[in-house]
């Protein structure tokens, strides 16, 4: 069974969070080492690392994770900025592997409007310093999933799974997934369906780099049939190819998209996939091996899509599209499953933001 866990207080000395988190029944922790908004690195010295290392001892050795400082930024422009990060992100995961800890739970940051990719090597580079500064023997570095404001890094299940490609799968680096941000990212955790399918999602993308080597470029975007047998996936090498999950082995390859694959969404029958991606077409595939795909043209002034959805009755769907930093009116498509457009539902006035995130009622009328 999962354990159930808390964020503890640590004022007066870090040991003492191990019986404060017995007394509320917490059989995990987490802590904030040093003040959260200021920089800095735990200071350790060795009766501090015995006196910690007895009393997990005295408690069993539950789980146990630092979370680092907020203000860390290894994906902004300012060089000053990303190396006093560095420098404090290594600094305690040479203190979480000192002392036992689990690992170290962190923001990787904003790119400032930059963009993701325009940021990942950069961001990659200043994660193996922090390794190679570190040196770790046990602890961990574990990527949070952000809330997706102002450009943060890893708002995304993909921007994570990229980054963790970009250092090879480091066993050192893991995952933190944060139930809050990820619901304002869009995320839906409403019902025990939707946390199921949020899980889904996340679950694959982990897998993928593990035993999914078909793309030629980074997985985009992933999509599990509703059985659990097979997954979508989608790149920027322009195909979206069928896997069987249990093997691995390449299914079928589909024509993907021309500036790369953004997001995948299959009907709740299994038996359709919907592509969209970085140009202003979609496609809705029958996974039969012989049927051509349906061309959807989503925006005519040729903004990508980002968002899509398929209602749970598998009569409609919908697409939305990404006019981030460039104006405009924002909407979104309806379509049947036959790729006829029945509606656009054009929100007031202007937006900025586009539309990442789309989900239907139940009873699939809303």
């Amino acid at each position: 069974m999962p354990v159930l866990g808390a964020h503890v207080d640590s004022s007066g000395g870090l040991h003492l969070a191990f019986e404060r988190a017995k007394a509320m029944g917490a059989e995990s922790i987490q802590i904030h080492p040093t003040p959260p908004g200021f920089w800095g690195s735990p200071k350790l010295d060795e009766n501090r690392i015995a006196t910690f290392k007895e009393a997990a001892a005295k408690h069993g050795h539950p789980p146990f994770y630092f979370h680092a400082v907020y203000l860390i930024n290894l994906a902004g422009d300012d060089p000053t900025l990303r190396q006093r990060s560095e420098s404090t992100l290594a600094g305690y995961l040479k203190a979480a592997d000192d002392l036992g800890v689990d690992g170290v739970i962190f923001h990787t940051g904003s790119h400032k409007g930059a963009g993701f990719e325009a940021r990942l090597p950069s961001i990659t580079e200043h994660l193996q310093h922090v390794l190679e500064r570190a040196d770790p023997k046990s602890a961990r570095l574990l990527i949070e999933n952000n809330a997706g404001l102002g450009g943060c890094v890893g708002a995304r299940f993909e921007e994570i799974r990229q980054m963790l490609d970009a250092l090879d799968n480091d066993k050192r680096v893991a995952v933190c997934y944060d139930t809050c941000h990820a619901f304002a990212s869009g995320y839906d955790e409403r019902t025990q369906a939707e946390v199921k399918k949020t899980l889904d999602e996340l679950e694959p993308l982990a897998k993928l780099e593990r035993k999914l080597k078909g793309h030629e470029g980074r997985v985009n975007c992933v999509a599990v049939s509703p059985d659990g047998a097979w997954v979508a996936s989608g790149s920027w090498d322009k195909t979206v190819k069928i896997w069987d999950m249990e093997t691995g082995n390449l299914k079928q390859t589909l024509k993907g998209h021309e500036k790369g694959t953004s997001k995948l969404a299959l009907a709740p029958d299994g038996k359709q996939l919907l592509s969209v991606g970085n140009d202003r077409i979609g496609r809705i595939w029958t996974l039969d091996g012989q049927t051509p795909a349906i061309e959807l043209t989503i925006d005519k002034e040729n903004f990508p899509a980002r968002a899509v959805a398929w209602s749970p009755n598998g009569n409609t769907l919908i697409t939305g599209v990404d006019r981030i930093h460039r104006g405009g009116s924002e909407f979104m498509v309806v379509w049947d499953r036959n790729g006829k457009e029945a509606a656009r539902i054009h929100h007031a006035g202007k937006r900025l933001m586009g539309t990442f995130s789309i989900a239907f009622t139940p009873d699939s009328k809303e």
